[in-house]
């Protein structure tokens, strides 16, 4: 970071660059009793190159010793010796703008520019948060107080810088009124100068022309605020949407227009004085006259069809689509387990490998946009030939509700809400229905949501302002209920995903967030403040095989994921090899599996971390005896060893008899989800599983790993990645969020595909959901102390 020149501040005698900039400022000399610019920033340094747009977002706490009057101008607040936060503007131009938002107290700006000027704000921003804009901005590098004017408790506050590097006048945009059928996309800012709401939120106005039965739609989203949205019709209904399906940065409302006239589509932001670039697309279509079509077709796979990359014949079936039809496809063989994808214009759409009648595949899908799609029916397993139907079923457009209900019910501290998951509600990763809220907490605050159902298996996620999030399966072994509790970090909007362990699960529940007043843990634990894991002891049992031996067909990289997996735990943690089983492909039977075990059970002591990693087959066999009420499926899952398998009950007897702390059970397995009934059923266990119990695992060939879980999980140790806080420690909060933000981004890489030449990934795309089962141990047990 480039230091400003002395000899400027000295020099410099009047604010020609605040009166630029609309302003009051005064330049000074630096004179005792003053903040000090020569002190490094507290909060960090930031560059803005000066060619491309960029936004930075500091979490700081606001205020200090000196009174930022003494400045002069207009400067006020209560301000620290050291700047909080300095930033570097390499190249001159453009439209830089400051502020800082606090949701505690009336905070204030005061800036230090390159020509050694003291720039201030107060209100600018709207609700008692400054801002300041830059046009033309000087390169040069900025100092940056945010002032408290409240009681002097250096509340936190968020400074925001961001850069247009165009600057001047913005481009020309489309006109904002759209008139006669069809879509328009414009880009925009909700800034400061803009029209506001009574509740303070920044606005911008749209207009749509169009007649009674058109299809109305808007669609804004936005990488830099919480979008919200308003259509106004012409009577002056309003209907409102604030996260599309559980995304805090889309918006979309749709109608079937009652009326002929204008339509008024309100851009704005979910909290006030919120800023930033967004996107929107709304328009008009006639309404659908799409006639519901059927067509079944049968074929055949054999040998010299089309080949994916791993090797499974496939055909390819066309059609036309537009954008909202429902369209279900559905394969079925009785030669072969099928597997169908379906391609659109801009990539994979989905993929289904088995549906509810068992290895017959189904997808159900709303098309994404016009154009032509592609069905692909294909085999699961290479090499699968046989007779197949598949039936191509198109609905017509989807009917938009118009109820104006939001797909984010918001919801207030102490109370409870009664809702229902049923068809027709957004459906999730493992094919669960979902439904969300949002509630607002200040940071401190003991929070308490629970989830309660006779109807449903519950399983609740909380996400944070910053995007992490909290999650709870069966709350003290219940089925019936799950509860997220903990204290806020940060005061902001967070989101509850209230949905169900399994897969289509359907029926009512109560939803409660309370305010506890007992001490909750709270999310992000400080340096050290959860010891357990430090001087305990580490010790692990890695399995995997690659050469069954005609026991099972042969897997890739399996056997090495274990070799990784143990050298991963030795290097990052500090592991003695003695302390682990390593057991792959022949040596890899239930006796030395058993074995393993029991000699773990000898040596280990009540404070000791137990991990327990496998990579290779898992499968599913119809349970003996009564049915569990714990596991109601009626199947046992299983791990393949080499001679023999192994079912989960007995994973769970074998980890009863270890008496440590805490237990780490690693399945990169088919099916292992299925482990997490019954395995991590008891305290101090956390389960990390490759798919969910009725589905498989693929291969992550890409790494030549045996699997993603396997190679993701090595990463977490090896890169200290997931030692989000910098604590030289990985507690389970942690690692799993690290994994899970791994699968999500390789899941984004894979839906990249730009056509249908590409359709060799399509088995990949969906590759695995990550199941995560963590209900017996705290979010912040410490499983690794970093060396």
């Amino acid at each position: 970071m480039n230091s400003k020149k002395f000899s400027l501040r000295v020099l410099a005698t009047c604010s020609v660059a605040a009166l630029s900039f609309g302003v009051t400022g005064m330049a000074s000399a630096q004179t005792k009793g003053m903040p000090d610019y020569t002190q490094p920033a507290a909060f960090g340094d930031y560059v803005l190159s000066g060619n491309v747009d960029q936004r930075e977002t500091v979490e700081l706490s606001a205020g200090g010793q000196f009174d930022a009057t003494s400045l002069g101008g207009n400067c006020i607040g209560m301000i620290a010796e050291a700047p909080d936060v300095e930033v570097e503007l390499q190249a001159a131009g453009g439209r830089m703008a400051m502020s800082a938002i606090s949701p505690d107290t009336d905070v204030s700006l005061v800036v230090n520019t390159p020509d050694g000027s003291w720039v201030c704000d107060d209100d600018s921003g709207g609700n008692l948060n400054p801002r300041l804009v830059f046009e033309d901005a000087t390169s040069g590098v900025y100092d940056v107080w945010v002032g408290e004017l409240g009681d002097g408790d250096y509340p936190y506050a968020d400074f925001v810088v961001e850069l247009d590097a165009q600057g001047g006048t913005p481009a020309p945009q489309p006109s904002r009124i759209l008139t006669g059928s069809g879509q328009q996309t414009a880009t925009g800012r909700l800034e400061n100068g803009d029209e506001t709401l009574v509740s303070d939120e920044y606005v911008d106005r749209y207009e749509i022309t169009a007649q009674a039965g058109d299809f109305i739609f808007a669609d804004v989203s936005s990488n830099d605020f919480d979008t919200y949205l308003i259509l106004i019709e012409p009577d002056e209904e309003q209907v409102e949407n604030d996260d599309y399906e559980g995304s805090t940065s889309r918006s979309r409302v749709e109608v079937t227009a009652d009326q002929s006239g204008t339509y008024e589509v309100l851009v704005t932001s979910y909290a006030p004085s919120e800023t930033g670039r967004y996107s929107v697309q709304y328009g008009t279509q006639a309404r659908s006259t799409t006639t519901p079509t059927s067509n079944t077709m049968t074929g055949r796979l054999a040998s010299g069809d089309d080949q994916l990359d791993d090797g499974e014949w496939y055909d390819s079936y066309d059609f036309t689509g537009s954008r909202g039809d429902m369209v279900s496809i559905s394969m079925s063989s009785d030669d072969f387990d099928t597997f169908v994808g379906l391609v659109g214009p801009s990539g994979v759409v989905d993929v289904n490998d088995d549906g509810p009648d068992g290895m017959n595949s189904l997808l159900e899908v709303e098309l994404p946009e016009d154009g032509e799609y592609s069905v692909v029916a294909t085999s699961y397993a290479v090499g699968e030939v046989g007779a197949y139907s598949v039936s191509i079923n198109t609905g017509g457009s989807r009917v938009p509700s118009g109820t104006g209900a939001s797909d984010t019910t918001r919801v207030a501290l102490g109370s409870t809400t009664r809702g229902s998951l049923e068809a027709g509600d957004r459906m999730g990763d493992g094919d669960q229905y979902e439904d969300f809220y949002a509630f607002n907490a200040n940071a401190g605050q003991s929070i308490r949501v629970s989830m309660e159902s006779t109807d449903i298996d519950t399983f609740l996620e909380v996400e944070m302002p910053d995007g992490s999030s909290l999650e709870n399966d069966d709350y003290e072994g219940s089925l019936s209920q799950s509860v997220v509790e903990f204290q806020a970090p940060q005061s902001g909007r967070y989101t509850i995903t209230a949905t169900s362990y399994g897969s289509g699960e359907t029926g009512d529940y109560s939803l409660a967030v309370t305010e506890t007043q007992g001490a909750v843990q709270p999310v992000r634990p400080g340096r050290n403040t959860i010891s357990a894991g430090r001087g305990s002891n580490v010790y692990g049992i890695f399995v995997g095989i690659s050469d069954y031996a005609g026991y099972a067909s042969n897997l890739n990289y399996t056997a090495d994921d274990a070799v990784l997996a143990r050298d991963a735990v030795v290097n990052a943690v500090g592991m003695p090899t003695t302390n682990s089983y390593l057991l792959t492909d022949a040596e890899a039977t239930r006796a030395n599996v058993e074995a393993a075990f029991a000699d773990m059970s000898r040596r280990m002591g009540p404070d000791d971390t137990l991990v327990f990693f496998f990579s290779g087959h898992g499968g599913r066999v119809p349970r003996m005896g009564a049915a569990e009420m714990a596991d109601i499926d009626g199947m046992d899952e299983t791990l393949a060893l080499r001679d023999d398998s192994i079912t989960d009950n007995e994973i769970d007897a074998l980890l009863d008899a270890i008496p440590a702390a805490r237990a780490l059970v690693i399945l990169d397995a088919c099916y292992s989800g299925g482990f997490a009934k019954d395995v991590i059923s008891a305290p101090g266990r956390m389960g990390l599983f490759s798919s969910e119990e009725d589905v498989v695992s693929l291969v992550a060939g890409k790494f030549r790993a045996g699997g993603y879980l396997a190679h993701f999980f090595r990463e977490a140790l090896e890169s200290r990645a997931a030692d989000s806080n910098s604590d030289d420690q990985i507690d389970a909060f942690e690692l799993s969020q690290f994994l899970r933000t791994s699968y999500r981004l390789e899941q984004q890489s894979k839906s990249s595909v730009s056509s249908f030449d590409s359709i060799d990934d399509i088995a990949d795309v969906t590759y695995q959901h990550l199941v995560v089962d963590r209900s017996g141990v705290s979010p912040f047990e410490v499983f690794f102390a970093l060396d």
